[in-house]
């Protein structure tokens, strides 16, 4: 309910303040150092400075409807499409604890569901910055376990794509001659010019949501996951000599079935409404100083229909980032954040409405000593909480290398839902305290640039700590709760490496990861031992070939508040692109194609083999 009062109050302050700054246009910023050799777009830069990220461009995969199965093959991350959706990073479990930004901008809300699939413009992603590990100083409390910051690009000239994709289950007696789901994409700029740049996209999905599926304990045809997404983006910045503009705005419309688990099957139907407002205004003050402001407003409402009953459950969040840029001397940084997070739910399973707000503020800065070693060091001070976040970085840069050793912090109040829900199925918990976690990171990354050749070379060793770990146990037979389960830890290793050599890319990932809750001694759920991904990118004269292995080694999962053992599995995914013609691109793709029974979670089995082709055509 405050949220559309507030959105307005904190604009005409951020205006009033920032509306006194005349600066020149050439302010020096810093880029985040890339795993992938390429230059960083003014627009898209993380807010970050300089941090020991990984950077994973998009292929075509990602314009298709599954593209859950393009996350599994980044390094110590695994996401899964059905039941609530789950984003993990090194084992962090629910998607609540990795926050999920668009252009720099939260994605998630208090419910603790992580970002709605609505605010994921994946039609439009270029690029995927992710943080492992606590991202809490950059992006605030919620980033605890990392952040994936997904990056739109820039359409130059109008263009079309359409994917047209099946599964398994279309060769059945009663799918025959019928698509599981085809998509629509239309995107063109408005204005386009060295000054400024404004663009719209529609994209609309249709999927019959049915799969045929083999589990240990279940067989048959997973069906009513049906949904039709449609999806408005218009974007756009603007370069004027003193200030920088970015601006966005995305409205969006879903409808879906949701079957429930195989254990528990409860049919629901949902209706959802989503919308996205943010402007962010960059003010040069001199050529070392800057001031950057992003106001942002996102409302989620959906009608739950549930055994011929409906249920309205109303989101809204209003974020205020404040980032304040300058140079000191030539080898020394400062940036200071100071940001406000106010996220509200509405909904008889919590009784009514209930607020959450954050005050978050604290500085970083990034300075250079002898021997090229260079020292990066932050806080972020959660106000509410009264709790301090230390983040430190020392890297040691060579020519073509460099070494680091980094200590974050992350912190996570227990979300609205985990404190006040009351459904049949699911009971809140007030008595819960926020969750803590401590990550030491040893890091290297080596690059070598030669004319025809290109290799990288990313090692990292980590251990995370966490303190009063929130999880899910069941209260009784078909009823759930939240409690803290004390300390845990999560320790192991990412290894990656890729090279170019002519028009041949070939690439391996493996992460290890070890996981353990002390007061049982098991591992947490969803977290593999294993996780190896390797596979090329080949390009011919008139078409490029991909194919790819992602494979998962030892996964667990929980039921009756003991740790299951789920069925290693793997994937292969193969991609064939071409032109056909003058600007027209024709990709196929055949994913999971040796599979019999994925398997990502016990009781909710994931969709099979997805044969897809994809027409893309710049006017």
């Amino acid at each position: 309910m405050l949220g559309r009062p507030l959105f307005l109050v904190f604009f005409i302050i951020n205006l009033f303040f920032l509306s006194s700054a005349k600066a020149q246009d050439n302010a020096q910023t810093l880029k985040v150092p890339e795993v992938l050799i390429q230059e960083e777009k003014a627009f898209s830069r993380p807010r970050s400075i300089e941090w020991t990220v990984q950077k994973s461009k998009a292929t075509p995969f990602f314009s298709v409807s599954a593209s859950e199965e393009s996350f599994n093959s980044l390094n110590g991350v695994q996401s899964r499409s059905q039941g609530s959706p789950t984003f993990s990073i090194r084992g962090s479990g629910q998607s609540g604890r990795v926050l999920l930004l668009l252009n720099d901008i939260p994605l998630n809300f208090g419910s603790g569901f992580g970002a709605p699939p609505l605010f994921l413009p994946r039609e439009m992603i270029e690029n995927i910055t992710v943080i492992k590990g606590p991202a809490s100083l950059f992006y605030g409390s919620q980033a605890m376990s990392g952040s994936l910051n997904f990056h739109t690009k820039d359409v130059l000239r109008p263009e079309l794509t359409v994917v047209l994709s099946d599964t398994d289950e279309s060769f059945l007696p009663w799918k025959k001659f019928s698509l599981s789901q085809r998509s629509l994409h239309l995107a063109t700029p408005l204005i386009s010019n060295s000054k400024d740049h404004l663009q719209i996209s529609y994209f609309n999905e249709v999927d019959a949501g049915d799969f045929a599926f083999q589990s240990p304990d279940f067989s048959g045809v997973r069906t009513q996951n049906a949904s039709d997404l449609s999806r408005v983006l218009i974007n756009g910045h603007s370069k004027r000599e003193w200030v920088h503009w970015q601006y966005e705005a995305l409205y969006g419309e879903l409808s879906r079935e949701s079957p429930g688990s195989l254990q528990f099957p409860f049919l629901t139907e949902e209706e959802t409404q989503s919308l996205l407002l943010s402007v962010s205004p960059h003010f040069f003050f001199t050529n070392s100083q800057s001031l950057k402001s992003r106001l942002s407003y996102l409302k989620n409402d959906s009608e739950f229909k549930e055994s011929g009953t409906s249920t309205q459950t109303d989101q809204s969040t209003f974020i205020s980032q404040n980032e304040w840029i300058v140079d000191l001397v030539p080898n020394i940084h400062l940036q200071f954040f100071a940001d406000f997070f106010s996220h509200n739910l509405e909904s008889p399973f919590i009784g009514g409405s209930k607020n959450q707000s954050l005050f978050e503020v604290g500085p970083f800065i990034s300075f250079k000593s002898f021997y090229s070693l260079k020292h990066q060091l932050g806080a972020r001070y959660l106000a509410y909480n009264e709790k301090i976040l230390p983040t430190i970085s020392q890297i040691y840069e060579m020519k073509n290398s460099q070494l680091w050793l980094t200590y974050s912090q992350g912190f996570r109040n227990p979300t609205l839902s985990d404190l006040y829900s009351n459904t049949p199925n699911f009971i809140g918990n007030t008595d819960l305290i926020p969750e803590e976690s401590t990550q030491w990171e040893l890091g290297y990354q080596w690059s070598l640039i030669r004319p025809g050749i290109k290799h990288n070379l990313d090692l990292r060793i980590f251990r995370i700590d966490y303190k009063n770990f929130i999880e899910t146990f069941q209260f009784s037979p078909v009823v759930f709760s939240r409690e803290n389960r004390g300390k845990g830890s999560s320790q192991g290793f990412d290894f990656e490496w890729m090279s170019e050599i002519s028009h041949y890319k070939p690439y391996l990932r493996y992460n290890y990861l070890e996981t353990r809750e002390d007061r049982t001694g098991s591992p947490f759920r969803l977290s593999p031992r294993h996780q190896l991904t390797f596979g090329s990118q080949r390009e011919f004269r008139r078409f490029t070939f991909e194919w790819q292995n992602t494979h998962w080694y030892k996964n667990y999962d929980w039921i009756n508040n003991q740790p299951v053992k789920l069925k290693d599995w793997q994937q292969w995914n193969f991609f064939i692109h071409t032109s056909i013609a003058k600007n027209t691109k024709l990709s196929l793709g055949l994913i999971n194609a040796f599979n019999e029974a994925k398997e990502l979670s016990r009781f909710y089995p994931e969709p099979q083999r997805r044969y897809w082709l994809s027409f893309n055509h710049i006017f």
